[in-house]
């Protein structure tokens, strides 16, 4: 009985130590920031305003407008629509727990009469719901997002508006994490421009070549082929004709009829003359 107990507990430990070895930790933070660049879809997050504007704004109802948390990209807050603003994400992994931070634009110095709730759901589910005047100051205001919501790998997160006076909501970035509020400032990575031809290191006067180098250039100058050398074909000369002169036009001599006694003629005999009618009326 107890070496039978023992093989089961054998069994059991393998069996957690190899679930252990194909258990992976997923980490997915995402930057999002209403740029084309970002891994989303946005909808209706067309009207902008950048910090000046929304200061104006704030003074005008006494009110003043905190900076964003994160280091601001653009200096602009997209501003949820009267009819609704979605954000639509892919590629989420469904064995992660993600959490969205939203950075909403903050007031502080009462809330001067205003009456608006923006009410933030997850394909059609409320999530959340908060209250102008009511956000965190210094920290995002976190939505977990259920994890059956995005078990295809998509979610839609929807934000809405419900106030006598609308045009309140603005929001400077959010962070989609699997890790919770990534500690410091996310700072997007730039892209390096790519540089298929690149010109070859010139040998400055007094400075030997490096091996890196010579092989670049031996490397170079095998990938280029000389271009073919074409045949000269000699072309035929042109010979111009010789001037040939017109012939002159002479106009033939005149010569006189020659008499029955000249040489040269054939002697005519004498034809009888035949009457004219004309004669007998004379």
């Amino acid at each position: 009985m107890g070496l039978r107990l023992h093989a089961v507990f054998c069994v059991m430990i393998i069996h957690a130590a190899v679930f252990a070895e194909k258990t992976v930790t997923v980490k997915d933070i995402r930057y999002l920031n209403f740029d084309k660049k970002d891994n989303a879809q946005y909808v209706h997050w067309d009207n902008r305003a950048d910090l000046s504007r929304i200061e104006q704004w704030a003074s005008n109802r006494h009110l003043t407008v905190l900076k964003d948390i994160y280091t601001i990209r653009d200096g602009t807050a997209a501003y949820v629509s009267p009819f609704g603003s979605d954000v639509k994400l892919s590629g989420m992994n469904p064995n992660a727990s993600y959490s969205l931070f939203i950075d909403f634009t903050v007031f502080r110095g009462g809330n001067d009469g205003i009456l608006s709730k923006c009410v933030i759901s997850a394909d059609g589910r409320k999530l959340a719901s908060v209250n102008f005047g009511e956000v965190p100051p210094y920290q995002p205001y976190e939505v977990v997002i259920p994890r059956d919501l995005y078990y295809d790998g998509d979610v839609v997160i929807r934000f809405e508006e419900f106030a006598t006076t609308q045009g309140v909501w603005g929001i400077w970035d959010m962070v989609l994490s699997t890790e919770g509020l990534p500690a410091g400032t996310l700072t997007p990575v730039a892209e390096k421009p790519v540089i298929k031809d690149k010109i070859p290191a010139v040998a400055e006067p007094g400075r030997k070549k490096s091996q890196t180098e010579k092989k670049a250039v031996s490397t170079k100058e095998k990938q280029v082929k000389p271009a073919p050398v074409k045949t000269q074909v000699k072309e035929p000369s042109i010979i111009e004709p010789g001037v040939v002169k017109e012939p002159e036009i002479r106009e033939p001599e005149a010569k006189e009829p020659k008499t029955a006694d000249e040489p040269g003629l054939p002697s005519v005999p004498l034809q009888k003359r035949t009457p004219d009618i004309r004669d007998s009326l004379e």
